[in-house]
């Protein structure tokens, strides 16, 4: 009895022996590591992180959403800005030798910061005469007198646009391009201009305001569009990165008057709606437009956005970043 004893202790300790030293698999090596130290299992993540709160949050599921993290590639947002009808100029192919190289850390320190809403001064602002502020803008279409259309600008191309007492009605097929006064350059400048769109905020529309770049690149443009229910004041700069200060509008209701603004120079864009800031955001690189290069107003490259579909009054295009007192001051001079 003993002897039967003695041999199934030594038959335990051989088999204990066994499983602390048998070789382990990777398997169950991992196993063992994330019953200790908690892991969990990583999974793709579709659609990227949720930004933002309220309207900015939207954006992750609506296509063309300014979201630069939203999980798709830099061609895949370029695909969903590109003009429809134009062709892609191959990645690679845009000559951009002019462009600056990315800044470094020590030159990033030295711009200016973005300004946060809540310190921006437009709280208690009174708007003053205006009449030496307009003289400074470098292009001007007032639309406030039928007769006079378009007034001294002589517009390159002009289709689908009519005049009456309360502004220029731009319809979905408008086509309106102005040239640029000789040397205004693209890296500042302020736009601003009355809209009363036939169109709902909550509507799926495209609909062009102002845009300000090459045909078939999508480097070193400045915009401003509806894209679905937000309005977007879109730039990129000279190695095509996005600066995106958008808005969101799904409770405009059609017929209503709004007023915009945008001011873009030393590396901060931000976005104007009814003489308030509503977002501010930082580009890293200079914006290099050739001169030359014209504006369209109301509408967009044959092919692309469809026209503004609106009746827009007090456009100006300044070469400078005006103050939010001054954009005050212009939205209640032009009020309609």
């Amino acid at each position: 009895m003993q002897r039967w004893l003695v041999a199934l202790l030594g038959a335990l300790a051989c088999l204990s022996l066994w499983i602390l030293t048998r070789p382990r698999s990777s398997t169950d090596e991992s196993i063992r590591a994330s019953r200790h130290s908690g892991a969990v299992p990583t999974f793709p993540i579709r659609g990227g992180p949720a930004r933002g709160t309220g309207e900015e949050a939207a954006f992750g599921d609506f296509a063309g959403g300014p979201s630069s993290e939203s999980g798709a590639t830099r061609s895949q947002r370029r695909d969903l800005l590109r003009p429809r009808g134009e062709v892609l100029v191959p990645e690679g192919a845009i000559d951009i030798s002019k462009g600056e190289p990315s800044p470094s850390s020590a030159e990033l320190a030295t711009r200016p910061k973005v300004l946060p809403m809540d310190r921006m001064p437009f709280g208690n602002l009174g708007a003053e005469p205006a009449e030496g502020l307009i003289g400074e803008a470098v292009l001007s279409l007032p639309f406030d007198d039928p007769q006079k259309g378009s007034g001294a600008v002589h517009t390159l191309a002009e289709k689908d646009v009519q005049y009456d007492e309360f502004g220029a009605v731009f319809g979905p097929n408008a086509l309106f391009v102005a040239p640029p006064p000789e040397g205004v350059g693209s890296n500042a400048g302020s736009v601003l201009f009355w809209l009363q769109p036939a169109w709902a905020g909550d509507s799926g529309s495209n609909n062009a305001y102002f845009t300000w770049r090459m045909p078939h690149t999508f480097e070193n443009r400045v915009t401003i569009f509806k894209n679905g229910p937000f309005l977007r004041f879109l730039i990129a700069d000279s190695l095509g990165q996005e600066a995106d200060a958008s808005y969101g509008i799904a409770l405009w209701k059609a017929d209503e008057w709004h007023h915009v603004a945008a001011t873009w120079g030393d590396f901060v864009a931000t976005f104007f709606i009814d003489g308030r800031p509503v977002r501010s955001v930082e580009y890293a690189n200079e914006i290099i437009i050739p001169p030359g290069t014209p504006w369209y107003i109301g509408s967009d490259y044959p092919g692309g956005a469809r026209g503004a579909n609106s009746r827009i009054r007090g456009f100006h295009v300044f070469p400078r970043v005006l103050q939010p007192e001054e954009i005050l001051t212009l939205m209640e001079q032009t009020r309609p």
